[in-house]
């Protein structure tokens, strides 16, 4: 996004979720889309645009032709530089990847995804960009779900909520997890197939963003501390 009262870009790495699978198709019901006209209609953070890089069945850890489904692209640790980092004006990102890690065969364990995604926040801060992490959302009764997935979805997401890596948590796993059963999306965000949501879910996880590390900031584009971090 150019012009005046541009102030940069949010960049969102992620899988099918930030792709948008199970909102209104052409109906802009995307997570990113929300966040968008969220960012959009707040004075401190109009004029940042959203950049949606989502590719379904995407992995942190390994490419697609390293799987069964070579067409779900790099590996976002593959694609991190094109994606994001080569990327004009990026004030932050949003990393919500490693769901397909665990539910997909050759699975990677809790700890693994962990570490591939404080690799790719270690990029970043080397390059000034700041660092939002998403948890990862219940997906109980989907296809692909199994009760050894679930128990690593659940600790990589407590180890997430407290690691020093990220510079902020976006708790998307709180905020559309069913009270009456957490292994399970609420009924009312659930896209149909139980682990992707609607445009409902969708709102929900984009309020759930924090904005502070971008808000109410001057335009220009971060400039990397001699340790990497933002200054």
């Amino acid at each position: 996004m150019r012009g005046t009262g541009t102030r940069g870009t949010v960049v969102a790495l992620g899988d099918s979720q930030t792709d948008g699978s199970g909102s209104t198709p052409d109906g802009n019901g995307r997570w990113t889309d929300a966040f968008a006209r969220r960012l959009a209609t707040d004075p401190a953070t109009s004029g940042l645009g959203v950049l949606n890089k989502g590719i379904g069945g995407n992995r942190v850890l390994r490419d697609g032709t390293e799987t069964e489904r070579p067409q779900r692209g790099t590996s976002a640790l593959g694609r991190l530089d094109r994606d994001v980092l080569n990327q004009s004006g990026v004030r932050a990102a949003v990393l919500y990847e490693g769901i397909n890690d665990l539910q997909l065969a050759p699975y990677a364990s809790a700890e693994q995804v962990l570490a591939g995604l404080r690799t790719l926040a270690g990029r970043l801060h080397a390059r000034g960009v700041p660092v939002i992490v998403g948890t990862l959302t219940p997906f109980k009764d989907s296809q692909l779900w199994t009760a050894d997935a679930e128990r690593q979805r659940v600790a990589l997401n407590a180890a997430l909520r407290t690691s020093p890596d990220f510079d902020a948590v976006a708790d998307f796993d709180a905020v559309v997890r069913d009270p009456a059963d957490p292994q399970r999306v609420r009924a009312g965000y659930d896209g149909g197939d139980h682990i992707h949501l609607n445009d409902a879910g969708y709102r929900a996880v984009a309020d759930a963003v924090p904005t502070g590390l971008f808000a109410a900031r001057d335009a220009a584009v971060p400039v990397p501390s001699t340790d990497g971090r933002n200054p």
